[in-house]
């Protein structure tokens, strides 16, 4: 074979290299190593077509809309992909386990905001606490990307706490506030406690995030039953203050409403049974109606409203308002919330997200 014939047969062996490694990177461009490839498992999900979200609603009904919506949701494990040296985010980094790149960060970004444009009639809520947060970078990432910009969330309140993980609570708000943090015992996760002024009337929104259950219930009730103490004690202080002051928690209590620390130290009573038991402090959760295709086991996602809220006065509940977003598309096989995998950038939380409206009493 002369030296023309084996430059023919190179370049043909070249280009075929080439036409390999472009499959390769349009099959496999979103995985960072081969490792990460071969450990891929696809998951069971659901064939579920997802529809196109609610159009642009324009400034305008922003602005005049005499109520307000809130809106609690434990994101899960939302981080960006730097490795922070005093926090445990290691898993959440490119190189860590859970292969946390950029491409995952843009999808789960994507996913969290597609559901929050679809809440109010696409108007979003307007008032948006958050738990599992890494920092305040994540949250301004939310707010300004493409699929809720036009919403106008300006306001972000944020601190970074003491959970090990680097996981906080945060709020998102289209109103300013005033926010103060408080911790129930040592070590454990912020409690923001959010002081908003609209349209002359005064809210308080209590973003929780309660110690899991993680080594069991019972060994960490004592916990949950320390924040629902602190949140009791706060909100005694604002009431001392301002007696008709309208007050909502929200978030992840990590125990259903008939648990302890959630009926008997918190002491909140049902709401659809506030007719026979007066009561500070009303749970909307249990009178949820849930989709035939959800399957819940458990309800630690909640909104408790004060009485003040039933006063027709600054604000009110709306009665049975209250709701589990819980579309088909964010569920797996078995009704349950279809959590994000940065395998194949599908799913949203482990957490449905929960919503109330509040009518503005002129």
């Amino acid at each position: 074979m002369d030296i023309k014939e084996t430059r023919k047969h190179l370049a043909v062996l070249l280009v075929c290299l080439c036409l390999s490694f472009m499959y390769f990177l349009a099959h496999y461009g979103r995985e960072n190593t081969l490792s990460f490839i071969n450990q891929k498992e696809d998951r069971d999900l659901p064939l579920i077509e997802i529809p196109l979200p609610p159009r642009n609603p324009g400034f305008e009904k922003l602005k005049n809309s005499q109520r307000i919506v809130v809106m609690g949701w434990n994101v899960e494990n939302l981080f960006d992909t730097e490795d922070d040296p005093f926090t445990e985010d290691e898993e959440f980094t490119p190189r860590g386990k859970m292969r946390w790149d950029n491409a995952a960060l843009r999808s789960k970004l994507y996913n969290i905001t597609d559901i929050v444009r679809r809440v109010n009639n696409g108007l979003g809520p307007d008032i948006l606490g958050i738990c599992e947060v890494e920092n305040k970078k994540i949250l301004e990432m939310l707010s300004r990307h493409s699929n809720i910009k036009h919403l106008q969330y300006k306001y972000i309140y944020h601190r970074d706490g003491s959970d090990p993980r680097g996981i906080d609570v945060g709020i998102l708000s289209r109103y300013p506030a005033s926010a103060r943090w408080e911790v129930a015992y040592p070590g454990a996760r912020d409690m923001l406690v959010a002081k908003f002024d609209i349209q002359g009337h005064v809210l308080y929104i209590f973003v929780n995030h309660w110690r899991s259950r993680l080594g069991g219930k019972t060994k960490t009730q004592d916990r949950r039953i320390q924040a629902a103490l602190k949140c009791i004690e706060t909100i005694n202080k604002i009431l001392a203050k301002e007696p008709d002051a309208d007050i909502v928690l929200l978030g992840d209590f990590n125990d259903n409403p008939n648990d302890s620390s959630i009926k008997n130290y918190l002491k909140a009573i049902a709401y659809h049974k506030r007719e026979n038991k007066k009561s500070l402090l009303y749970n909307l959760t249990p009178s949820a109606r849930t989709e035939d295709w959800v399957n819940l086991t458990s309800y630690f996602d909640q909104i408790i409203i004060s009485y003040t809220l039933l006063d027709k006065k600054g604000f009110s509940y709306i009665p049975d308002s209250f709701e589990i977003i819980s579309y088909p598309f964010m569920c797996d096989k078995n009704g349950r919330p279809l959590s994000f995998d940065a395998k194949d950038r599908r799913g949203y939380s482990d957490h449905f997200p929960v919503v109330a409206y509040l009518k503005i009493e002129e």
